[in-house]
C-alpha cells in the first residue's frame, strides 16, 4: 500500500539516511497509516500535530498495528490490546519488557521523512 501516486515516486535515501515516505496531508490525526522506507515496513501517525514512525507490526505477536487505534501518543494493538507509546516505544503495561521499535522522523515542506537506519531500540 503506497502513499504516493505514480507521478510522485519515492526518492532513494538521502545522505543523512532519511527517506521520503508520505505526504503530511495523508497522515491525519488519530489514524495509523502503513508505509515503507526501503525494505522496512512501518506505521505512521499524527498525534497532536507531531508525526511518529514505528514498527508496522506489534512486537508481541506480529499483528499489524494499522488495525489498532490511537489515543494521544498510545497505539493499541487490536489483537491483544497491548499499548505502546509511539514517541518512546515503551510498553505501558507495568513489567512488560517488550518495546515497540520507533524511527526518527523529519518534516520537510509537505512531506514526512523517516530514517530507518537510526532505529531507536529500547
Amino acid at each position: 500500500m503506497g502513499l504516493f501516486s505514480k507521478k510522485e515516486e519515492k526518492e532513494p535515501a538521502r545522505a543523512d539516511g532519511f527517506v521520503r515516505v508520505a505526504r503530511l496531508k495523508d497522515i491525519r490525526p488519530g489514524l495509523i497509516r502503513e508505509a515503507s522506507a526501503g525494505n522496512v515496513k512501518l506505521s505512521l501517525t499524527n498525534a497532536g500535530g507531531n508525526y511518529y514512525a514505528f514498527a508496522a507490526n506489534c512486537p508481541h505477536q506480529g499483528w499489524p498495528l494499522w488495525s489498532g487505534d490511537m489515543k494521544g501518543e498510545l497505539v493499541r494493538c487490536y489483537l491483544h490490546r497491548w499499548q505502546f507509546n509511539v514517541r518512546t516505544g515503551e510498553n505501558v503495561a507495568p513489567g512488560m519488557p517488550v518495546c515497540l521499535p520507533t524511527y526518527p522522523v523529519m518534516v520537510e515542506g509537505e512531506y514526512l521523512f523517516v530514517n530507518v537506519t537510526g532505529v531507536e531500540k529500547k
